[in-house]
Order: structure tokens, then sequence, then C-alpha cells
């Protein structure tokens, strides 16, 4: 196979220019032998075996790859069946205390509850297994181990006949206990009242939460949950099971030339331009790092809508009624050159109540966000994804995921689509590493400063041939960051599952002085 790869100048043209760069350099590649989209997955690694697991819906089993002998050759040794246990897996983590490989599991009717289960690291066998709230999503593992916590996403069933409540479920490995943990035990006072609710009426918010995303403080003492779906992040307190709060993620606004967006598929390219419209950020994958003693949150703001046979919240542009005060140039906007095809929250908006739209809410901010520990935003890097993929991956700009090349296909819904985030440290350095749902890259940013994260490299291997052999990596789902200290090889690695081409890479990561733009480069030898 050959892929391309772009290793990119830290030039951030809405901040200042980096002094280093973030080269990810792909060292190793497996793809699945057989049914591709959904081979991968979530991968998590086991630093004290040298092992890397990884989920395979398309198998309902999760892959063991042992990277010791040669960590450049991604070597399948073992295949973990979970049929049993229920039908869809939803992620996988790591416990190195427990030599055990914890895996979330959602059963065939999805509005039921779901399972964790803790296999035996070398041979897959049961260890234990509890249940969980409704779809547990996503689990993750605290640093000290103590932790095993899901975010229980809890959505509806189809004719939104059942709405679960959302939750987490806590297990403390020191007593080999679990609680599931909703939100109907949260006092109304700590949930901010911009948090959205969008569902049917009579939907409460404990219904409404939908928990995606799992991360921990320093001290291992709070969980923090990403709340898509609601645009929201709340904190949880481990040791007591209770809710300490649930804040909004607020709203960027794209009529500023930092925040511009490109809103149209129809509008002959690339078009980054101001908007009159507020994207509301909803994250997916969430990931906490320290800089100087604080703790901090890195947000990847995706946006979700919700679109079930019963209920849906998300129409364009052009068939709602925009107020003619707000927007007396409603005509022109409503055009699908301009804003006329914007996918938008229809529940939201008509600020004074007389029927019409008087602000334009839409799904995602195309951005990265940093949150302090009290769940304020402190920064936010706006336009700088797209305007970097304009700059250096213009050919899959708001591209979709498929084998054929789709350039700006994606601009009239959630653009870039930033869905996986992981911060690991390179050198000393705090990085974020961003992966791009859509067009299959991955981004990096300097994170050193907080308040102000700064564009350090770019990569994609991804092709536009139509062959799924030699399309590339296409998906980015699950990033799993990979510490020198526990790498085999001695060096920093990200590792990357990608959903569609059911592939998985690993790619080396150095930093470098910033300089000229390198060549393009190629993939490893598979």
């Amino acid at each position: 196979m050959t892929a391309v790869q772009f290793v990119l100048m830290a030039f951030s043209c809405l901040g200042p220019p980096a002094e280093f760069q973030i080269v990810m350099e792909p060292m190793a590649r497996w793809a699945s032998p057989g049914v591709r989209e959904g081979a991968v997955e979530i991968s998590a690694f086991a630093p004290d075996l040298g092992r890397l697991y990884t989920t395979s819906q398309s198998s309902m089993s999760v892959l063991a790859f042992d990277l010791t002998t040669k960590a450049s050759i991604l070597n399948l040794v073992a295949q973990f069946d979970l049929s049993n246990y229920g039908q869809q897996i939803q992620s996988v983590a790591y416990h190195s205390g427990l030599q055990a490989v914890v895996v979330a599991i959602a059963p065939a009717v999805t509005t039921d509850p779901g399972t964790l289960v803790l296999l035996h690291a070398h041979d897959g066998s049961l260890l234990r297994k509890y249940p969980t709230g409704v779809l547990p999503d996503m689990v993750g593992v605290s640093e000290n181990g103590r932790w095993i916590v899901t975010a229980d996403e809890g959505q509806p069933s189809e004719d939104y006949q059942i709405d679960p409540v959302g939750s987490v479920t806590i297990l403390d490995t020191t007593t080999m206990t679990a609680q599931t943990v909703d939100f109907r035990t949260i006092v109304p006072e700590v949930v901010d009242a911009q948090v959205v609710v969008s569902a049917p009426a009579g939907t409460t918010f404990a219904q409404d939460a939908e928990p995606e995303y799992v991360t921990f403080s320093s001290d291992n003492q709070f969980a923090y949950i990403s709340l898509q779906e609601n645009n929201a992040i709340a904190k949880i307190d481990l040791e007591r099971g209770s809710w300490l709060w649930v804040k909004s993620m607020g709203s960027i606004d794209h009529s500023k030339p930092r925040n511009a967006i490109d809103a149209s598929d129809r509008d002959g390219g690339i078009k980054i331009n101001p908007q009159p419209v507020f994207g509301l950020p909803m994250p997916d994958a969430i990931s906490s790092f320290q800089v100087g003693g604080g703790d901090y949150i890195a947000t990847a703001n995706e946006g979700d809508a919700r679109e079930y046979g019963a209920f849906g919240n998300s129409s364009r542009v052009q068939k709602v009624h925009l107020d003619p005060v707000q927007f007396p140039d409603a005509p022109d906007l409503k055009s699908e050159h301009n804003l006329g095809r914007l996918k938008i929250l229809n529940t939201h908006g008509d600020i004074d109540g007389d029927g019409d739209c008087d602000v334009l809410y839409s799904f995602g901010s195309r951005s990265l966000s940093i949150l302090d520990a009290d769940g304020k935003r402190i920064s936010d890097t706006g336009s700088l994804i797209e305007q970097k993929l304009n700059q250096y991956d213009p050919e899959h700009f708001n591209a979709n995921n498929d084998r054929v090349s789709s350039r700006d296909s994606r601009s009239d819904d959630r653009g870039p689509e930033p869905e996986g985030v992981v911060v690991g440290v390179v050198e000393g350095i705090p990085i974020a590493f961003l992966g791009l749902e859509r067009p299959s890259g991955i981004m990096a940013f300097d994170c050193s400063n907080p308040f102000e994260p700064v564009f350090s490299g770019y990569t994609t291997t991804r092709t536009n041939n139509q062959s799924i052999d030699l399309s590339g990596d296409l998906g980015p789902e699950g990033l799993c960051f990979i510490k020198p200290e526990d790498s085999p090889t001695g060096e920093a690695l990200l590792v990357v599952s990608y959903e569609v081409s059911g592939s998985i890479c690993i790619f080396k990561v150095s930093k470098k002085n910033a300089g000229p733009l390198p060549q393009k480069q190629g993939s490893p030898a598979p």
C-alpha cells in the first residue's frame, strides 16, 4: 500500500507560531484481513505486557497484539471472544494491577443495562463481570488504578417510548464493588441553566443526559464526564458517588473572524467565512492533563444531533423561519451557497417565543477547547482546524471518510468533526492529539500554555483509491498515547484505530525544531 503522510510546520495563522513541530511518523500498520468496517475501534495499551488490546465489533472480540518482539510489526497473538456477554463492544481499557482487559459491552436491546467485563490479559478468561447502566459507551481507568468508570449513555429507543436515565458505573478496585450513579440523584441547583435539553415534552434532565466519555483528575478523586448531546461537562466525586456539577460548554460565535467556518457543501469550494451562527461544542472525547500543578481538560468538539424515528432535533437553515429583525438578509442567508444547507438545532433559538428563529445554533464548534478544573472554558482553537486542513490537506477538506474524494461534502453538517482527543507529554510538552473523524487526519496542538494552544503538526495516511486495500486509513475513532517510559521502543507512540478502514496505525512521535515544511513522506511497508 502506498499512503501519504503530511508532517507539517507548527505555524498558526490565528496565534503565535510554535518554536517546534510535532512529527508523527507511521511505524507499524495492521488491517483486518476480512470485514473492514467495524473491525477495529478503540485500543488500550498494557505497558507491563507490551500488548495492545483493540475492540473489534465485526468479530465481537478483543484483539491482542504483541509489540515486544518488534514494535514495527503489529503481531496478532490472541483474540478474546465476547459474544457471551452482549452484542456490542463499546470500549476497552487496561488495568495493570489486576492484569485485566476491561471491556464495556451493550446487549442486543440497547435500552437494557450493559455489562462491564474484566478478562485475564493473557488468555482472555473471565475474571469478573458487573452490570452497568444503559449503553456503557466508554470505559476508563484512573491513573492510580483504584477506579474503573463507564459512561453509560442511556440512549432512547427509536420510538422514544423508552428513554433510560444517563449514568456512570464506578468500580472501586480496592473492594471490587461497583455502583451505578444516575442523574436522578443530582441536586438541580448544580445543573447549569444553559445545559441543552432537547427531547420530547416531559423528558427529564436525568433521561436526556447522555454521558459519552470519561477522564480523571490528577489526584484520582474525581471524574469528568462529557455529555455530548447536552453540550455539557459533569464532575463526580468518585469516593462519595455524588455529582458536583454539570456545566454548559457554552457556544462559539462564528460571526467573529477567528471562529469563521465553511458552512456550505454547495458554495463551489473551500470558503471559510464569518457567519451569524453560534456553534455548540458538544464534545465527544475529553482528556485531562496537568500544567504548572493545575488540572485542565481538552475537549474534541464534534457535535451530535438526535435522529430517531419519533424525534429529531436537526433542521437545515433554509427550512426554518428566520426573525426578520435579527436576520434582515434572510433570503440570502438561506441560499444553498450561504447558510441554507447548514444543519442547526431546531429546538432552541426562538428567544422571544414568537415562533421564529432569533439565534442559530449549529452542532459542534469544529474546534479543540481547553477547560480548567472548574469546567470553565479558557481557550478555543476557533477556525484553526479548518484553516489548517485548507492549507495542508485541501483534497480532504471537510471530506467524508469514504474511499473516494469528497472534498467539502461535510461543510453543511459538522465540518471536520474532531471526535477523538488524547493528551500526551512529548519531551516535556503536553500535546493534544486530535482525530478528525471525516477527513481522517490527526492534528497536534501544543498545550503548554492552556490559555493559547498552538497548532503543532498534522498527519494523514489516507489516499483516494477506491480499493479498500489501497485507500489508506479512514475514520480515526480511538487514540491511545504510549509514554516513552512505557513504550517498547523507548519513544513516544500514538496508536490510532481507524473504524471505517478496519486498520490500526502506530505513529512514532517526536519534537523537532520549526523549519521549512517537510516533503510528503510514504507510509511504512505493510
